[in-house]
């Protein structure tokens, strides 16, 4: 935490007159056991996308389902569910979107709140973010919605644009995608192309949904259960989608999470064409108990590339109930 807030005071101290101040600070620490309060938001780093080193570095505690972009400038992104955030020292409980950025690869963060205009009456704040730089240099963000709460209708997938780097957004009048009696959850989106962008959804134990959008995301048509690969330790069961990246020209990684005989696991898969997937052999994480920060399953990664070229991958995991949370003890 010490750490965080010097790296606070400095942006702001070089950039007066920019959003370059954090707006709060992250809880660190184990909350509990219901809800977020237990999840951990970690790092790891690469130099081929393949085999990961761990920094160590916690992004967040009591947060969940990151997901991250490259600006053109550069500037990293990444988007979270915050269940706690520390403001003036004193801890608030939340359930929003909030974002931390860096300028110098992922050594220093900045953390800010997200707004969201037109948001549904009745419905749910937005959660479960997921960003795609379009070209004009606007952001997409899809979410997870529940236009009325606790009515019929269930959680579904709504569309939001920033113009403003990605700090407020403005949703859709009505979902993009959704599934009749099925809660549609934790959307991931590409853009493979003009009028090519694909979805894959939870809602499905063991497996995603999936759609597709020949609009450019403003709408998606169901395409059914889909199914990355099934998991080494269950023939039953799918490893989940959680990130999309193109790696180059004409070649794409998916990067989901499974059972394994040591928790959930973190594996890659390749697509020459965004269509046919095959899994690479290599196991990107598991958990390491032993290390002290995370515990029991490693999960939901966000992959992207750098400006230096290296990966950055960050990842959920659970809070070790007997992790020592005082900031000196954190490696940030």
């Amino acid at each position: 935490m010490k750490h965080i807030i010097f790296i606070c005071i400095l942006f702001t101290s070089l950039r007066l007159f920019s959003q370059s101040s954090c707006d709060f600070e992250p809880c660190i620490g184990y909350g509990g056991s219901s809800g977020l309060n237990n999840l951990r938001l970690l790092s790891a780093v690469s130099s081929d996308g393949i085999t990961w080193t761990r920094t160590q570095f916690v992004l967040a505690d009591r947060a969940s389902v990151a997901d991250a972009l490259v600006l053109s400038s550069g500037r990293i992104l990444i988007y979270y569910v915050a269940g706690c955030i520390e403001v003036n020292g004193t801890e608030q409980p939340a359930n929003h979107i909030k974002v931390a950025y860096s300028d110098d690869n992922g050594n220093s963060w900045v953390y800010k709140n997200v707004t969201f205009n037109n948001i549904p009456a009745g419905g749910t704040l937005p959660v479960d973010p997921n960003v795609v730089l379009l070209g004009n240099g606007n952001i997409h963000m899809l979410v997870t919605i529940d236009p009325d709460q606790n009515g019929s209708q269930k959680p579904c997938s709504y569309a939001a644009v920033s113009t403003d780097g990605g700090f407020t957004f403005t949703l859709s009048n009505n979902s993009v995608y959704s599934v009749s009696g099925t809660d549609v959850l934790d959307p991931e989106n590409f853009r493979f192309g003009a009028g090519n962008w694909k979805l894959w959804t939870g809602g499905i134990p063991g497996k995603n949904m999936m759609g597709i959008s020949t609009n450019e995301a403003t709408s998606f048509t169901d395409l059914g259960a889909f199914c990355s690969d099934t998991t080494d330790v269950n023939p039953n069961e799918c490893y989940i989608v959680a990130d999309i990246m193109q790696n180059g020209t004409g070649d794409y990684r998916m990067y989901a999470f499974g059972p394994s005989q040591n928790g959930q696991c973190i594996r890659m898969l390749e697509s020459p064409d965004g269509d046919t997937w095959t899994l690479n052999s290599s196991v990107c994480l598991t958990v390491n108990n032993s290390i002290g920060t995370e515990s029991m399953d490693v999960w939901a990664p966000t992959v992207i590339k750098q400006s230096n070229g290296d990966y950055l991958m960050v990842y959920e995991t659970r809070i070790p109930t007997t992790a020592d949370t005082t900031p000196d003890s954190l490696k940030i």
